[in-house]
């Protein structure tokens, strides 16, 4: 018998607008003391105005270099560890939170999210994808445990660059019609893999339904379901 494993998605995950607000909130149940943020310059500046006041977190800030790299993981995990974080905070797009996440792993350090973008699965996957300095894909690495939480504030992901979300749709159904080919080539697939494919398959639907009027709606400003 084959063994089944299970990536989970993140332990808490909502989206609403004003989510962030619970942030405090949240840190404080889950007694964190100290909290490190990695953001980029584009991404602070577009959920800057949306994050609360962490002072009583001892937050620190650090903005990361552009790329998921080993060399830049080592950095953000030695500002963290002189820090004395007891928990991440990744604020961007999929690179960003990729870093964030690779550096909770290595430090062994609960990670929370934000997106700024809904370009990549980035916010959900227990994994990060890895580049050279100069950009070029290496691997990706799946880590044990699955990231603490993720807040998605809508308002953020309205204001982005349309190109991204039309990204995130054709990255998502690009992972239907690959996982269709895969599992529907299995000869006994196990339940796990038979709830995801039903996932991906909802997540298509959805998207064929939906997402020009999404692209649409964001193109006016509209925030819509």
């Amino acid at each position: 018998m084959e063994p089944i494993q299970v990536r989970a998605t993140p332990g808490y995950y909502e989206c609403r607008v004003g989510v962030l607000k619970e942030l405090p909130r949240l840190l404080r149940e889950g007694e964190f003391k100290r909290v490190f943020v990695i953001s980029g310059e584009r991404s602070w500046k577009a959920a800057q105005e949306y994050i609360p006041d962490l002072t009583d977190y001892q937050a620190a800030y650090s903005t990361y270099n552009g790329e998921c790299s080993d060399a830049e993981i080592a950095r953000q995990s030695e500002l963290a560890s002189a820090h004395g974080a007891d928990f991440i905070l990744g604020v961007g797009g999929g690179k960003v939170l990729d870093v964030a996440k690779a550096v909770g792993n290595k430090i062994i350090k609960d990670v929370g999210l934000v997106p700024t973008l809904a370009s990549t699965c980035a916010a959900t996957t227990p994994l990060s994808v890895k580049y050279t300095d100069e950009g070029e894909f290496i691997t990706y690495t799946i880590f044990p445990r699955s990231t603490y939480l993720v807040l998605v504030e809508p308002e953020i992901l309205l204001r982005s660059p349309v190109s991204y979300l039309r990204a995130g749709i054709g990255d998502t159904l690009a992972k239907w019609y690959e996982a269709r080919a895969l599992i529907e080539g299995l000869p006994s697939p196990s339940v796990p893999i038979q709830l995801a494919y039903e996932v991906a398959k909802r997540c298509r639907d959805v998207l064929v339904t939906d997402s020009e009027r999404a692209v649409h709606d964001q193109q006016n400003g509209e925030l819509s379901d």
